[in-house]
């Protein structure tokens, strides 16, 4: 099936990614007008600035590459990269990802664009986290039939407002905004790529996402 984008969906995802990025790149430049302004003084605070603030970069632009950019649909590209750049992005946040090493479908060849959406359910569980929470990545065997569960619990863990028909893909592009358009993209990758998106509510606050080869 092919998925036509409202050019309004393009520019929200680039402010989606500009605004996650913004941030630590102008603290990298703030630790360099630190040095420019007090010299040695104040080198090993704005190095330390520096240092942190540029890992924090790069670690959103490596999983936007590879949630948003072409890398991410290709069948060949290594899943343990994938599962690195996650549990990296994640890392000191409010969400905990339980992603173990044999749980990242190795023995598998996966399809196009498969990956991809298991990396932008991730993504999306973590915008659903608010106090705290854990992310579980899980595999699934059914008749030769390749699925990957995404769990994510917590306390008032839940969709926002407007995100479970962006996801679905039930919403006007022109209601979209920053904070809906990543489930609105995750639901369109999906879509386009041929794969199937079983969304289920399991407790109060826990919903697992169940993706699938094929519709």
């Amino acid at each position: 099936m092919t998925v036509t984008f409202d050019p309004y969906v393009l520019e929200l995802a680039i402010s989606r990614v500009c605004h996650d990025v913004v941030s630590p790149v102008g603290a990298i430049n703030n630790g360099v007008e630190l040095v420019e302004e007090l010299g040695a003084d104040a080198a090993e605070d704005a190095i330390d600035l520096i240092a942190k603030s540029a890992e924090q970069a790069n670690r959103r632009l490596k999983i936007f590459r590879l949630c948003y950019g072409a890398a991410g649909s290709n069948e060949k590209a290594d899943i343990r990269l994938v599962r690195s750049a996650v549990m990296d992005y994640f890392q000191g946040t409010r969400a905990v990802v339980e992603w173990p090493e044999n749980e990242v479908l190795l023995e598998t060849e996966m399809p196009k664009g498969f990956q991809k959406a298991i990396m932008n359910l991730i993504l999306l569980a973590g915008e659903m986290i608010t106090k705290g929470g854990v992310i579980k990545v899980q595999k699934v065997v059914e008749a030769d039939n390749l699925t990957a569960m995404v769990t994510v619990d917590g306390e008032g863990v839940n969709f926002r407002e407007g995100q479970r028909a962006a996801l679905d893909g039930t919403i006007n592009a022109v209601d979209l905004d920053p904070r809906l358009v990543h489930a609105f993209l995750t639901g369109r990758f999906i879509q386009t790529f041929g794969h199937k998106l079983d969304v289920e509510k399991i407790g109060e606050s826990k919903f697992r996402f169940r993706v699938s080869v094929g519709a």
